[in-house]
Parts: structure tokens; sequence; C-alpha cells
């Protein structure tokens, strides 16, 4: 082979070579930008676990790519895991250390997490020019204020005043930095001065509305916070956060009447943003206009695309007002319209947990995950509905999973929560559950189990901690309300008690569970006549609910007005002739007063034959034929139904039955040894004097 053949090839193979590192290198970008591009879509489609995945498969192709980790950090900001946003700005800044898009932010959480020492390192990397840019001198006065050097901060922020190229909006955020010092130090009539400069500098600007206004009011100049409120442009009337603080002000007030000419105008909107729609229900729900609330969420939820957080208010309403099944059936029309994935499938599957509907919920999530097999919030539901199914293990594997792509979504947080508590292991499932709270402080059915894992350790202080926030809701879970006024009671806070649960009865009378509660708050606290007339009226209006009766019936008991207990009974069996504890109650009523005993003596066989090992259903039976006459009887079933039963676990009032029967039964000694153990025991009741005499007798 000659050399100029050679040489040929020699140039042949280089060129064939170079072409391959170019093919190659055109591919590696092409496939990192191809993954960057997805991870923005998904993004802006409010799939942020799927665009993680994406944009980490970005950094994964080209670790030196800092817009990867910049858009990471971005995301994660979004969710408030602030930790691992500090991670991802941290690697994006030191691939691009004079970037101020990655340094901002960084230097932001920085300074929140009083990382010092790593916030100087950052900013003495940038040039002299960007030192003294607006957005990096803004967040140098916020680390020196929090140094405890506020004066050097605010001559920072003054010399940046003094500059001639600020932008307007950068201007007036100086001035209102300014102001939040000032107010702050307590020096309101200066902070004015800055807040109406910010206003000055940029007129359109609402932060600059809301804080002169709230300067204004805290010093009592009310004339003028109201003029800054009304005297806004025309190109702000209709803006969210301006009609909150104007509503808040007049709320604040006490002037309802321009509260509700505020939000119906703003409602005539008949393009409100969900932000809107949020607003206006709220603030119809503090006027106690719960259909009107409705109404505005409904009418987001019928939208193309519905804003779950509508989805979320709706639903909560519902079930304060007692009428989830309306809830369900909203979403299940919404279903039936938007195409899934969507919040509407994803608030009706949750919605069907709860409710504990699992075939119903499973069909919802299979469409969900049919339809987008790697759905984020389809693979969580499914996991739920895996719990649910007794396979805790399984689902533990799965949210692990999940974890591992969202380390800080509460839903899988709360997945996990569920997963140990069903496995027994209470100390992480509490663990978890604490971390949904942090996570998502509004997450009421997190604070619930809390609560109740809290009461199972007697440590109620903290139970009740969990709780109070739910207080300040306008529409809590009426479980947790409960369990709320309960505690409140416990402790002597009879005010805070009624502050909670009085405004929920004049916004949703129709709802049995706040009513009872109301009047349970009265009968304990020696308001009985009251709470029994809170029940009658409730009852008068919702004459067939069950709930209602029940619960007028124990305040009759309460009371020892036994007449008035028995008719309550009488109408509960009518509505529902299988109700237990309507049945058990009735019967015992009816042996007290010596009265239709044969009836007493049915309703008891009848529930010993289905509850054969109820203690409480065998005394009552044993009561009712001890009433009858049949003593021998009476002591055989209830001999039977305490066999077995530590001491202590039997109830003083069981005790004097056993005493009593065993007494008519001819048996001496053993009634005294019941009667003894009975009145041991110290018991209170109207039954206690008879138990006295019953004890005088058998000593004597």
């Amino acid at each position: 082979m000659n050399t100029v053949r050679l040489l040929r090839l020699a140039l042949i193979t280089l060129v064939v070579a170079s072409l391959t590192l170019l093919s190659a290198c055109g591919s590696r970008e092409s496939r990192r930008d191809a993954h960057f591009e997805r991870a923005k879509r998904y993004l802006e489609e409010g799939k942020s676990a799927e665009g993680i995945i994406e944009l980490k498969n970005t950094a994964q192709i080209d670790p030196k790519f800092a817009q990867a980790y910049g858009l990471l950090g971005e995301t994660y900001l979004k969710s408030r895991d602030y930790r691992s946003a500090l991670g991802y700005y941290n690697k994006a800044a030191k691939l691009a250390p004079t970037d101020l898009d990655f340094v901002v932010p960084l230097a932001n959480i920085l300074v929140a997490a009083r990382q010092f020492d790593r916030l100087d390192e950052v900013l003495g990397g940038l040039p002299e020019e960007a030192r003294k840019s607006y957005r990096i001198a803004t967040v140098e006065a916020a680390s020196l204020q929090l140094r405890d050097r506020g004066d050097e901060a605010a001559a920072l922020l003054k010399a940046l005043l003094d500059r001639r190229d600020l932008k307007p909006e950068e201007r007036a955020g100086v001035n209102l930095a300014l102001a939040q010092m000032a107010i702050k130090g307590k020096h309101l009539e200066e902070a004015q001065g800055y807040a109406q400069a910010a206003l000055t500098a940029q007129p359109e600007s609402v932060n600059a509305l809301l804080m002169l206004a709230r300067i204004q009011e805290e010093r009592g100049d009310t004339r003028g916070a109201e003029a800054t409120f009304t005297g806004a442009p025309e190109k702000l009337a209709g803006d969210v956060r301006l009609t909150a603080g104007l509503i808040g002000y007049y709320g604040r007030q006490k002037r309802l009447d321009d509260v509700q000419r505020v939000v119906d105008a703003f409602v005539a909107n008949p393009d409100l943003p969900p932000e809107g729609r949020l607003l206006a229900a709220d603030t119809y729900l503090r006027l106690r206009q719960v259909a009107r609330a409705e109404e505005m969420l409904v009418a987001g939820i019928e939208q193309e695309q519905p804003d779950v957080r509508l989805i979320t208010a709706f639903t909560r309403i519902k079930a304060a007002e007692g009428k989830i099944d309306e809830a369900v059936a909203v979403l299940e029309r919404a279903a039936k319209r938007v195409q899934p994935p969507s919040a509407v499938h994803t608030s009706l599957a949750r919605l069907d947990i709860q409710l504990q509907h699992l075939d119903k919920a499973k069909a919802v999530v299979d469409q969900i995950l049919a339809a987008s097999e790697e759905d984020f919030d389809g693979r969580v539901l499914q996991a739920q509905v895996e719990l649910l199914s007794k396979d805790a293990q399984g689902a533990l594997d799965h949210f692990r999973e999940l974890l591992k792509e969202a380390p800080q979504d509460p839903q899988i947080h709360a997945g996990l929560a569920g997963c140990h508590l069903a496995l027994g292991e209470e100390l992480l499932g509490r663990q978890e559950l604490e971390k949904v709270v942090e996570l998502s402080p509004e997450n009421t059915t997190a604070r619930i189990q809390l609560a109740r894992l809290y009461l199972k350790d007697k440590a109620a202080d903290t139970a009740l901690a969990r709780l109070e926030p739910l207080g300040e809701m306008n529409a809590p879970p009426p479980q947790g309300i409960e369990m709320l006024l309960s505690l409140l009671l416990q402790k002597g806070k009879t005010e805070e008690a009624h502050k909670v649960i009085d405004p929920l009865v004049e916004r949703f009378p129709t709802n049995p569970i706040y009513a009872t509660q109301q009047a349970v708050l009265e009968a304990r606290t020696g308001n009985l006549d009251k709470g029994i007339t809170i029940l009658e009226s409730q009852v008068e209006a919702t004459p067939k609910s069950v709930q209602l009766l029940s619960s007028l019936s124990r305040l009759y008991e309460w009371g020892n007005r036994g007449k008035e207990a028995v008719a309550t009974y009488d109408r509960i069996l009518e509505l529902k002739p299988d109700d237990p504890m309507a049945a058990n109650n009735l019967a015992y009523r009816l042996a007290e007063m010596g009265q239709r005993l044969e009836r007493a003596a049915t309703l008891a066989k009848g529930l010993m034959e289905r509850y054969p090992k109820d203690a409480n259903v065998a005394d009552t039976y044993a009561w009712v034929l001890y009433k009858q006459g049949k003593a021998k009887e009476a002591r055989a079933i209830l001999e039977k139904a305490l066999e077995g039963k530590e001491a202590k676990a039997i109830p003083a009032i069981v005790r004097y039955h056993q005493a009593a029967i065993a007494d008519a039964a001819g048996e001496r000694d053993a009634a005294l040894q019941a009667i003894d153990q009975c009145l041991a025991a110290k018991p209170r009741g109207p039954w206690v004097k008879a138990a006295e005499a019953l004890q005088k007798r058998l000593k004597g």
C-alpha cells in the first residue's frame, strides 16, 4: 500500500471519528434539552413530581447544566422544601457564580436560614457592580437587620434611594423595606412616610397600598385608611389582594354592611380567578351566607379545569353542614365533564377513600392511571386504596418509593403515617403526622389523628395545641370540633369553647354535631335547660334526625326527665327500629319507671339475642326481669355476663343492680359483697341513695 493511500485512509478515519464525536455530542445535548423542555412543560401544567424527575434526568445527562439545578431550586422553593431548594441553588450558583437568577434566590434562602458565612461567600464572589444592584443590596440589608445591624441595613437601603437609576418598582420596594423596619421599631410615623413614598413611586403597587392603610389603621386614622383603600387606582378595582384588604378593614371595624357591599360588587365580575372565588366564599361564610359561598365555589368547579383549592373548600363546607353526600354528587357530575387525570378526579377519589367507598375510589383511580400511568396523584391514591384494603406493608413499600420522588409532599407523609399506624408502629406514625402538619398546617385530618394519639398517651395539652387551629377555621370538620370542645372544657376554658362553637351553629344551623356540641357545652356548664331548649328547637326544625333525637335524649337523662326521655326513645325507634342505643335506653328507663315492662322485656330480650356478649345489654335485661319480679332469672343472666371480667372493669351501677338482684333472689352474702364493691368506688348519680339504703339494710 503506497504512502498516498495510507494518508488518504488516515484522513478518512479522522473525519469519520470527528463526525462520530460531533454526533455523540449533539445527541447528548439534544437529549438534555428534550428532558429540560419536558420538565418545563410539566411544571407549567402543575405536575411538579414529573417535572422534578425530568430535571434530575437533565442534570444526570449534563452535570454542568446550571439551568437544571436552578429550576430544581425554584420548584422545591415553591413547595416550601427549603432544604432541597438550598441544595440545588447552591449547585447552580457554583456553576454560574455571577448569574443573579441563581444567586438572588440562594441568598434569600441563606438569609432566612441565617447561614451568614455562606451568604458572605456567595455575595463576595460577585463583581462590585453587582453588589451595588438593587436585588443584591436588598438581600444584604435583610441579612444585616437579622444580624442586629439595623443601622447599617437602613443606611444601605437609604443609599439605594439616592440612586437615580432605580426603576419605580425598585424604589417602591426599598421604601417598603424601610417602612417594615420602622414598623418593627414602633416608629409608625416614619413608617407611614416610607409607605407613602413607595406609593408615590409606584401608584399601582398593591403592597404599598396595603401597608399604608395598615399603618394608618394602627395609628388610629381609620378615615385615612379607608381613603387609601377607596382611592386606589381604577385599574386595581378587581384586585383580589386589595379587595381582601378592604374586606378585612371593614370587618375589623364591624361594618358588615360595607363588607357585604364590597364582596357583592367583587363577585359581579364573571371571570373571577380561583383566589377571588375563595375570598368571596370565605367572606360569605363569615357573613353566615353559606348558600352564597357554595354558589361561588360550585361555579368554579364547573369550569373546564377547576382549581383543587375550590374543590377542597367546597367539600369542607358540605362536611361542616353534614351533607358530604352532596359534595360527592357535585364532583361525580364534574368528573363526567372533565377528562382524567384532573383535580376533580383526584378529589373525588380522596373523598371516596375518606368515606371508605373503596370500590368507587378504585374505579376513579383506575381512570386516572389509565389516562396517565405516571400520574403522581394517581399513584398516591392507588397506594392509599391499597392501605385501606388491608395491605399495609405493600402500601408502605409504595409510599416509600413515592417519597424518593417527592420527599416534601404532605400526602406521602400522611400515607406513611397511615401505614405505620396500621402496622402498630405508633411512634413512627406520629412522627409522620407531625411532618404532615409542618408541611401542610391546614391538614385537619392529620391534626385530629395526632390529637387522638396524644390523648391516648394522656398528653391533653399537646392534643389541644394540635386542635386549636380548627377553631379559627370557617368550616372545620365536626369530629375535630367535638374533640376540641371536650379538651377546652377539661381545661376550664368555657369562654374559648363558646367562641368556637357559637359562630359555627349560626353559620351551619342544620349540622346536628355542631348543635349537639353547643347544647352539651351549655349543659356541662350549668345551663342544662338552655342546652335542652337548643336541641328541642333543632329537633323541631329537623324532626327526623335520629342524631339530634339521640342527643336530646341524653340531655333529658342528665336532667332525670324520664318521661321526655322515653318519648324521645320512642320517636327514634319509629324512625329507626333497629337502633340499639335507643332500644337499650328505653328498656332501662321503662324498668326504672316501672312502666310498660312487657315492652321493656321485649326490647331487652331482642338486644340480648343480637348482642349476647355485651355486659351493658345483659345488665338492662336483668334489671327489667328484676322489676318484673323474676329475680332468679335476672341473676343467672347477669352473673353469666359478668363472669371472667375484672372487678375494676365493672361499672358501679352494675354492681348495684347485681346486689339488688341477689338480695331479691335470697342471696344476702352475694348482695352484701356486691353493694360494698359498688359504694367503695364512691359513685355519683340519682341511684346512689337507693344503693346506700340497700347496704344499710343488708348490714342491719
